[in-house]
């Protein structure tokens, strides 16, 4: 199995672990649901950008967090980050069907904006796990050596750990608009 393989499985496993986490500690039980009512009028475009805008900024600014974060701390950040994201992602869904008791609307935002998110999330952390190689380098020969990094898959897994970002906050604005 390739090296991004497992960093794939790793860093899913960390948002898995989170999930969880979120599951046995937030009291799950539904309480009365509140109805919503979906707005497929008058969306003004300009306001839309400018959620889709503040989401994407955040989502770099986590980006960076998972990526250079990773790479200075061995790798460890990026779990840390993959496992509190995982954590949020269980808390909202929990609360989402508490309010709603609509497990499709649930489940389809996370599998169509969770999901591309947690792609691009993904793609960002297997550059942020490269951490741990800089580590083990040091740690057996005593200096950091850049050159060991695969600079074409570091900018290959930026990017479409960007594209995917882009697409997540894209669709993120429109949920917020439409419900």
């Amino acid at each position: 199995m390739s090296a991004n393989i497992l960093k794939l499985l790793l860093g899913f496993s960390m948002w898995v672990a989170g999930f969880l986490l979120a599951y046995i500690f937030i009291d799950s039980h539904p309480s009365a649901p509140i109805r919503t009512k979906i707005n497929t009028y008058n969306l003004d475009w300009a306001a839309y950008f400018e959620v889709c805008l503040k989401i994407y900024l955040n989502n770099l600014l986590v980006s960076l967090l998972i990526t250079l974060g990773g790479l200075v701390s061995g790798g460890i950040l990026t779990l840390l980050i993959f496992l509190y994201n995982g954590f949020i992602i269980g808390v909202s869904m929990i609360m989402v069907y508490q309010l709603t008791h609509d497990l499709p609307l649930v489940l389809s935002e996370v599998f169509w904006h969770g999901g591309v998110e947690i792609a691009g999330f993904l793609y960002l952390g297997i550059v942020g796990l490269e951490g741990f190689s800089l580590l083990k380098h040091i740690y057996y020969h005593g200096k950091l050596d850049l050159s060991i990094l695969d600079l074409q898959k570091i900018k290959k897994n930026c990017l479409i750990g960007l594209i995917c970002l882009t697409i997540a906050a894209l669709i993120e604005g429109m949920v917020i608009f439409l419900v």
